[in-house]
């Protein structure tokens, strides 16, 4: 896919670690980086993302707000972390964190728009925690922006300080950890339920240690993983926009997401249990049954829970295509059947007065700037406001539609749509 992808309240402790930031959130201190020292030394601990109840990165991506020089928070409750994932400039809600098993760390620094995957931490006996990255082989732009990375370390692994050095920093920081509050209580995990009753299709079954695309009878495509050990899981084969926060699209959009076998992932981080290395919200999960004949049956929608990544070196070999609906079948919006899914030459056109509908606007530069709305009995787009902010626009079909009555879930199928001004 072509989608690319402060103020500081200056009082001081002497001899405490931590200071306070603006917001009352504890920030690190800034320290020389310090001297290598091998994994395996005597009393090193490790802890992966492939953990349950391991590393865990909750943000690993280009923020909100103007990069200055690196800084440093940390939390250890819940309205510490509020004002954390603020200062952070995080582009998505918080996610939950269980404050009885972790603490929080950010930095944030004048970075790029690509970030490593983070998959593992060593904890020194000294106190020293070493963030370690994947090797990443890809083209990337240059492009200078502020980065910040925020990550929940359990606490089982921690000292009463941590000197945190992560990839791309220049230096490292220095954090009291201080004991888990009171007020936290281990929660027990929820369980996955579904949505509601949904109807099962029969679906190929991939062989062990194999990935597949499958398409369910109205025409959604799942994306169908079958590890060695014979463990499965079934995701959405797109995902919105909303959890895409870099598309500078409308978040009521879906996007299909490509298989890239040489990182073992899914562009954008996603492992094929539907979560993502860098934070951004899982992929959703599909309700699964497999019966006594071996025959895998594939429902709707559900819960989609947080979950440990799955190691690249796990990754399962493709045996379909990289990218969904790659070939849709094509149709008129007259001739496509209530949920049904497919390929329609029209366009969305967002006016603030009158919403978000599809329609065909006129492609001569000149007739499109005289175009003024779509007919009052065009078709709605699913999850657009009522009322959209300005200025009006059009991205050209065609797109991968749904139907439900008069209106539809939207998919691009272009690898790389921009917004056209209307009216001038």
């Amino acid at each position: 896919m072509g989608l690319a992808q402060r103020c500081w309240c200056g009082c001081a402790i002497l001899g405490v670690v931590i200071t306070l930031g603006c917001a009352g959130v504890p920030t690190g201190v800034s320290k020389p980086l310090p001297p290598a020292n091998a994994d395996s030394a005597p009393g090193t601990l490790r802890v992966g993302t492939d953990e349950a109840d391991g590393l865990r990165v909750l943000w690993n991506a280009p923020a909100r707000g103007k990069w200055s020089e690196a800084e440093s928070w940390a939390a250890n409750d819940s309205v510490q972390f509020a004002a954390l994932w603020r200062e952070a400039g995080a582009m998505l809600p918080a996610p939950h964190v269980d404050f009885a098993r972790y603490a929080v760390f950010a930095l944030s620094h004048r970075g790029g728009v690509c970030q490593p995957e983070i998959s593992s931490a060593s904890v020194e006996p000294s106190g020293v925690v070493r963030l370690h990255a994947e090797d990443e082989t890809m083209i990337c732009i240059d492009l200078a922006v502020r980065e910040s990375l925020v990550i929940a370390l359990p606490r089982r692994v921690l000292k009463a300080r941590a000197l945190l050095v992560a990839p791309r920093y220049a230096r490292a920081f220095e954090f009291s950890v201080p004991a888990a509050p009171v007020s936290a209580v281990a929660e027990e995990r929820p369980r996955m339920s579904s949505q509601g009753e949904s109807r099962l299709d029969p679906v190929p079954l991939p062989a062990l240690g194999h990935l597949a695309l499958a398409s369910l009878r109205d025409g959604t495509q799942v994306w169908v993983a079958r590890e060695s050990n014979g463990s499965l899981s079934v995701i959405s084969a797109v995902t919105s926009i909303e959890r895409w926060p870099f598309a500078r699209l409308p978040e009521y959009l879906e996007t299909a997401v490509q298989w890239l076998p040489e990182h073992g992932r899914f562009q954008g981080g996603w492992d094929w249990q539907g979560h993502n290395v860098h934070g951004f919200a899982s992929l959703t999960p599909h309700e699964w049954k497999l019966d006594a004949q071996g025959q895998l049956w594939v429902g709707g929608p559900i819960e989609a829970l947080s979950g440990p990544i799955r190691p690249r070196l796990s990754a399962p070999e493709l045996d379909t295509l990289a990218r969904a609906y790659f070939s849709p079948r094509l149709s008129s919006w007259r001739d496509l059947g209530d949920g049904e899914l497919a390929l329609v030459e029209l366009d969305l056109v967002s006016i603030p007065s009158l919403g978000v509908s599809l329609c065909q606007v006129p492609k001569q530069r000149v007739t499109a700037a005289q175009f003024r709305s779509c007919p009052s009995d065009a078709p709605r787009v699913i999850g657009a406001p009522e009322h959209p902010s300005a200025p009006s626009f059009v991205i050209r079909g065609p797109f991968i539609l749904q139907r439900a009555g008069n209106a539809a879930r939207v998919i691009l199928y272009a690898e790389s749509p921009e917004k056209e001004s209307l009216g001038g």
